[in-house]
């Protein structure tokens, strides 16, 4: 069975960055108060699993109607994204199905902001593993920041 674990803020700086921008637009200084409030978001949140009815409705990603793993190189090729499936399939395999594929995988990151987005989730980072999970048929674990903005 693939573990999920929840990863550092760190390595995801960026994306967390882009949507910050998003929200608060390009002050320096809101952006990083914003990007403060987001980690200690982050620190305290808690891996869920990830229900059938936001996933569905996820912003930011089309991992949703991924079918099969050719679904996801057509994704990846019409969003000009180049990823290295092989290591995150590797990831959720692990040592393969004698040992229960038992992988480990860093959990995608949501964000929720309902006073900007009304009951809409954004997909902050993690869309080519949500994509694995469900062209394996799982049910994924991931981090939810639950915002006031």
């Amino acid at each position: 069975m693939v573990k999920y674990y929840k990863g550092e803020f760190r390595d995801e700086r960026t994306e967390f960055e882009r949507i910050t921008r998003e929200f608060v637009g390009n002050d320096p200084q809101a952006v990083q108060d914003q990007l403060r409030y987001l980690e200690g978001l982050f620190y305290n949140a808690q891996q869920q699993k990830l229900r059938d009815s936001t996933w569905r409705n996820l912003q930011n990603t089309s991992s949703w109607e991924v079918k099969t793993i050719d679904s996801i190189f057509r994704n990846l090729r019409r969003d000009g994204v180049r990823r290295n499936i092989s290591r995150i399939a590797n990831q959720f395999i692990g040592e393969g199905m004698i040992n229960g594929f038992n992988g480990r995988v860093e959990c995608p990151i949501i964000l929720h902001a309902p006073e900007n987005t009304g009951n809409e989730y954004q997909l902050v980072a993690g869309n080519t593993r949500l994509s694995m999970a469900r062209a394996l048929n799982q049910t994924p674990e991931v981090i939810i920041l639950e915002t006031d903005w």
